[in-house]
């Protein structure tokens, strides 16, 4: 969960269990009962995360939504493709750093990737809009999309 001072007051539950989790795993040389501790820790954690993110208010789900060390585009690029080879501007104005596209490689595939890019840093955020597309990266996206669709290449968004 969230590592930093971003922390969500529903998730207190899930920071909790992961701190006895922790503590436990720095004695476990000591003591090896505590490995059946930490078994039944996890097993409790797993349930107290679905029983958390199953029954969300809207306004949860939105800070959740929002929460500044969820995974973002560039997080998923470095995780899931193999290569991945950045397309910028739309030829008619200029480049919209809020959207992200260009070519990937999943396995032996090779893929459109479109997605939103808000910025970890402040000034990443300020030069991406914080997220939020102008016109340009509207018609850079489609761009892409037709140029996938001309190639005969899936597109993942």
């Amino acid at each position: 969960m969230a590592t930093g001072d971003h922390k969500l007051s529903l998730e207190q539950p899930i920071y909790e269990l992961e701190a006895r989790i922790q503590k436990l795993e720095s004695i476990t040389e000591r003591n090896p009962e505590a490995r059946n501790e930490i078994r039944r820790l996890r097993r409790e954690l797993t349930a107290k995360k679905k029983e958390i993110y199953s029954n969300l208010k809207p306004w949860e789900t939105v800070e959740v939504a929002r929460h500044l060390e969820r995974p973002m585009t560039t997080d998923y690029l470095e995780l899931v493709f193999d290569e991945f080879v950045e397309l910028h501007g739309d030829k008619f104005f200029g480049d919209d750093r809020a959207i992200r596209t260009g070519w990937g490689k999943l396995d032996t595939y090779r893929v459109m990737v479109v997605g939103h890019q808000k910025g970890k840093t402040f000034r990443e955020r300020m030069a991406c809009n914080h997220g939020f597309a102008h016109p340009e990266g509207y018609r850079k996206a489609l761009g892409k999309m037709r140029l996938a669709a001309k190639f005969k290449m899936p597109v993942i968004c």
